[in-house]
């Protein structure tokens, strides 16, 4: 902890006249902290018998731009009040703080105002710091973060979700080596689901430096987005999207828990025709009735959906249309 006098025994106008002082503490975790505790003891002592303080006296500082009242109402004669502030916290750049006083007397308001101003020394700048932090490619159950640091690490450690620090798995780049683009692999996760990531890494005083969060979501499996109801022998078409490039994608057709065909899918527009002897098939499902409900499931990678549509009957009704 640092003490010193910030403002002291200075007088202002002669008429009223005050001596007062500004004393402060401040507190700093090491030498390493990018953060300072500060608080104020504010001392004012009025040397003017005759006036009474009908005014609050105040003093700002340029942490938090805030002013604190000393006393509501100072009184008769020669008294002193003094107000010892909070602790208040900032991010030390090295830079300088500045605090006020104002005390006001009498109806007329006289005001008088000073300032003083501290100096802190700037933090020794041991802690690593990170030059980018970004998301570089999401996949169907996989992520990719990119991380440049400024200094050389002696360890690397990333935080799904807000859970446990676990080593980086590490995809190219040196991971312990300032300067140079570094990729980690989060795998195992869910498709289409949002995720936060951290990354921490500390130097060789033992020193953590914390990336900002960042939000992605994985891609989606490959999905039927829309299959059209058709007629007995038309053609029927099925949109497929594949957000994560899925391979072998392949679309089957049921009516029940018949298969009646099997066809590759890719992206976009699906059209499919009948052979005759999946016409033949389908049509033995009617029964005495003139549709059906279809069932049309992608699969691929393990992953399958499905989309149903309406299939019509029409008279004499023997083969496909291409």
């Amino acid at each position: 902890m640092a003490t010193g006098t910030l403002i002291s025994d200075r007088s202002w106008h002669s008429n009223p006249s005050f001596n007062y002082s500004v004393i402060y503490e401040t507190q700093r975790p090491n030498k390493y902290s990018a953060t300072v505790k500060v608080r104020f003891t504010v001392v004012v002592r009025s040397l003017y018998t005759s006036c009474s303080f009908g005014y609050p006296i105040y003093f700002s500082n340029t942490i938090d731009n805030q002013f604190r009242t000393i006393t509501s109402n100072f009184g008769n004669g020669i008294k002193s009040v003094s107000y010892t502030s909070d602790w208040i916290e900032f991010f030390n750049s090295g830079t300088s703080l500045s605090v006020g006083i104002t005390p006001k007397c009498g109806d007329v308001g006289h005001t008088s105002y000073d300032t003083g101003t501290i100096y802190f020394d700037k933090k020794e700048e041991e802690f690593v710091g990170f030059n980018s932090h970004s998301v570089k490619a999401t996949y169907l159950t996989s992520v990719e973060i990119l991380y440049n640091s400024n200094k050389n690490l002696v360890a690397a450690e990333s935080s799904l979700n807000g859970g446990n620090w676990k080593l980086l798995t590490i995809k190219s780049g040196n991971w312990n080596v300032g300067n140079n683009n570094v990729v980690y692999t989060i795998s195992g996760l869910n498709p289409n689901t949002t995720y936060t990531i951290q990354t921490r890494i500390a130097n060789v005083n033992g020193l953590w430096t914390y990336s900002n969060k960042l939000t992605f979501t994985t891609k989606d499996i490959a999905r039927i987005s829309n299959v059209n109801n058709f007629e007995h022998g038309n053609t029927v078409t099925a949109l497929i999207t594949n957000p994560a490039g899925i391979s072998g994608l392949n679309l089957v057709m049921k009516i029940g828990g018949t298969q009646i065909l099997s066809r590759t899918a890719k992206i976009g527009s699906n059209t499919i025709s009948c052979t005759d002897a999946e016409l033949d098939n389908l049509y033995k499902k009617y029964g005495a009735g003139s549709s059906l409900t279809a069932t049309f499931i992608l699969s691929g990678n393990g992953y399958s959906n499905s989309k149903t549509c309406t299939v019509t009957l029409k008279r004499q009704s023997k083969g496909c249309k291409n």
